[in-house]
């Protein structure tokens, strides 16, 4: 088995705001999961360009894009990651955009820097953009046949900082993986403060096929969505079903190494 651990202050989350909100288990874990070759290389990030579309609510006024960049960097004798997103939501008379930006140092012992852009415009008035900023730190362990990465992050301002907004915070994940399941279970500040638990599943078949559930009670939705893998393509939806609003749809494209085909 392999234990991921994932504890962060804020990791700037934000409900049906964040695309990757979908899928807490991440695409390169998914990858190697779906081809079984997970226990090869499990946290080695190597490269990923991701780019999806998505549709809350089934309404076409809110409409959402993103798209994402992440890779290991040549920086002397130290390892040095870099990440980046660009997302909007929505069109016409609401529209949000964010920009992302994490840098780490390291190996087994990881530090870094995150930084968050955001701005709403609504008709044609646009609001004063806000930056948020976070610092990092990640180690890397095994204990006998259990693998595991334990990550903080320490909010310098917080994202959830209006209460009743809507967002909330990430405040701990935790991943189980084995070769034929994997469980992440992730526990959200509300903006509001109260803690909130959700979970996502994902089973392995074979042939490079994933399907998944995700339950996410800080916006009311639940329900399937499906991954698999061809050759350095990986296509991964959600579908997030509200009981009063509708559903939430998103289709992502992931392309790169995937932390190495192991």
């Amino acid at each position: 088995m392999t234990v991921v651990l994932c504890f962060k202050g804020a990791c700037f989350a934000g409900g049906l705001h964040d695309f990757l909100d979908s899928w807490p288990i991440d695409s390169g874990t998914t990858r190697r999961i779906l081809l079984e070759n997970h226990k090869s290389s499990i946290f080695h990030r190597g490269f990923l360009a991701q780019a999806g579309q998505g549709r809350l609510f089934e309404m076409p006024e809110l409409d959402q894009r993103f798209v994402a960049l992440a890779g290991d960097l040549p920086f002397g004798f130290m390892k040095m990651y870099l990440a980046g997103d660009w997302g909007r939501l929505g069109s016409r008379l609401f529209v949000e955009d964010r920009i992302s930006g994490h840098l780490f140092f390291g190996g087994n012992q990881t530090w870094g820097v995150s930084a968050r852009w955001r701005r709403q415009t609504l008709g044609d008035q646009s609001e004063e953009p806000t930056i948020h900023f976070g610092l990092l730190w990640e180690t890397k362990f095994k204990v006998q046949e259990v693998h595991g990465r334990f990550s903080v992050v320490w909010p310098l301002n917080s994202w959830a900082a209006n209460p009743g907004d809507g967002r909330r915070e990430t405040i701990f994940n935790l991943t189980l993986v084995e070769s034929n399941l994997a469980l992440a279970m992730v526990v959200d500040r509300h903006a509001e403060g109260h803690p909130l638990l959700g979970i996502h599943l994902l089973l392995p078949f074979d042939g490079g096929v994933g399907l998944e559930f995700r339950a996410d009670p800080s916006t009311g939705g639940l329900g399937p969505g499906l991954s698999f893998v061809r050759g350095s393509l990986m296509v991964r939806s959600s579908h997030l079903i509200h009981p009063h609003l509708g559903v939430t749809h998103r289709l992502m494209l992931v392309v790169g190494r995937f932390g190495g085909e192991g």
